[in-house]
């Protein structure tokens, strides 16, 4: 099984090698993460040739275009590209995704499930992106975008709870019982003011304790 993890890659460079439209939802993701992206093909979808925000290298696949990527994803109609890109790139030290090729992947992308903060990923080890996307689907109706809202909340407040609260079991117990099943059903019943009233009160019982 794949060992799963979420990668930082604010600023840093990731290079797409293919120019259509799989490489342009490839781009899209990894500008979301505030990666620096650069795409590399001899012709562009037109989404691309849109986008400001990207660099676009408009040639044929060369290896110096890897240099200094921490991720790299190929995603041309050329198999034989894919996969030198793919060598090229471990080669370098870069992480590898080869589009509908698990066997050459260091790495899949999985169906997410974004209430940003929040985001939920479903994998399948690169066996069936299909069924992923229906389980995606799935979730998606079972996690309303409300939520995203007491994400955020949950991160202002933390270092509040924090500074309150001196303990570590104490302040552990607080912070389930901030995402428990009483603390979700107050907010979505009643709306955040609300919620934030009961977390004032509930703050104050346990700091006081």
């Amino acid at each position: 099984m794949p060992y799963p993890i979420q990668l930082v890659l604010d600023g840093l460079r990731c290079v797409v090698v293919g120019g259509g439209k799989v490489a342009a939802r490839k781009v899209e993701a990894l500008r979301q993460a505030g990666a620096e992206v650069h795409v590399v093909s001899p012709e562009f979808d037109d989404s691309l040739k849109a986008r400001d925000d990207v660099v676009l290298h408009r040639e044929v696949y060369q290896p110096a275009l890897l240099t200094g990527a921490r991720l790299v994803l190929a995603c041309t109609d050329d198999s034989t590209v894919n996969h030198a890109a793919a060598d090229d790139a471990r080669a370098m030290g870069a992480l590898v995704n080869v589009a509908d090729d698990p066997e050459h992947c260091d790495f899949y992308v999985p169906a997410l499930v974004r209430r940003d903060p929040i985001q939920i990923a479903i994998g399948t080890g690169g066996s069936s992106p299909e069924l992923a996307a229906t389980i995606r689907k799935r979730i998606e109706s079972a996690v309303p975008e409300s939520y995203a809202e007491l994400a955020a909340e949950l991160g202002r407040v933390r270092a509040l709870v924090k500074s309150r609260i001196t303990q570590q079991v104490d302040r552990s117990r607080f912070f389930a019982e901030l995402c428990g099943e009483e603390s979700i059903r107050r907010f979505e019943r009643d709306g955040l003011d609300a919620w934030r009233d009961w977390f004032k009160n509930r703050l104050e019982d346990v700091a006081d304790a």
